[in-house]
């Protein structure tokens, strides 16, 4: 889901290792430099700007949100890293769109770093909640007399799942996920996506004027491949 792979090596040489840097602050105009072998051109590095953060994948896959970049990234570029001035890696070239120029695109580093686990164990299998949310509306926050402006408002909670189980309804605002405030759409989906079964949530609800917290354990379930908080249709 999240278009990355972990790959062993065993040199002959003591490499140098890249730190890897915070891609969610990285600000829109920020100078970054992108390596690869762009058209079999070896090594190559070329500079550009941050253009944008969150775009939706030019192949239309609804979990990865890029980050998109002026710096000349071909075919061949994919694989290299986009590295800020302080040369840390935060993201992995991975996209263009061809009929477009400087248009690039790169998988943020958090990403990578938050789904590094499952990689290193072979295993990515996410758990599953059950229940389907979408960002709060405007207009839903006044009909829920909910005071805030940001969280994912509940749709629907399946049958005999952990969320049913946790006490989870309908029009119920989650408002954070392990103590971390939802503030970013984005974010959000990227923490589920390292969510594996077995694993302990904590989500803090607010629900008729009243904010409380549920504990819940995420399961398995048979061809589940989404994240554990599924986006409502």
């Amino acid at each position: 889901l999240t278009d990355t792979a972990l790959i062993k090596i065993e040199p002959d040489f003591i490499p140098t290792v890249l730190p890897l840097g915070d891609s969610d602050r990285l600000r829109m105009g920020e100078v970054v430099l992108a390596m690869g072998n762009p058209l079999g051109f070896q090594h190559s590095v070329t500079s550009g700007l941050i253009s944008a953060k969150e775009r939706a994948a030019p192949q239309g896959d609804r979990y990865t949100n890029f980050l998109q970049t002026d710096s000349a990234i071909n075919p061949g570029s994919s694989g290299g890293p986009l590295i800020n001035l302080h040369g840390e890696v935060v993201g992995i070239n991975t996209a263009i769109i061809e009929q477009a120029q400087l248009i690039g695109f790169a998988i943020p580093i958090n990403t990578v770093k938050d789904v590094m686990g499952m990689l290193i164990i072979g295993k990515t299998e996410r758990g599953w909640f059950g229940a389907h949310a979408a960002p709060i509306t405007p207009e839903e926050a006044v009909e829920l007399d909910y005071p805030g402006s940001e969280g994912m408002v509940i749709k629907g909670v399946e049958k005999n799942s952990p969320a049913e189980q946790s006490g989870l309804i309908k029009n119920d605002i989650i408002t954070a996920l392990n103590q971390e405030p939802i503030t970013d759409l984005a974010i959000f989906r990227r923490k589920l996506l390292a969510l594996m079964p077995g694993q302990e949530i904590h989500l803090t609800l607010f629900r008729k004027g009243t904010t409380f917290e549920v504990t819940s354990i995420l399961a398995h379930k048979t061809n589940k491949a989404e994240n554990t908080v599924e986006p409502a249709p």
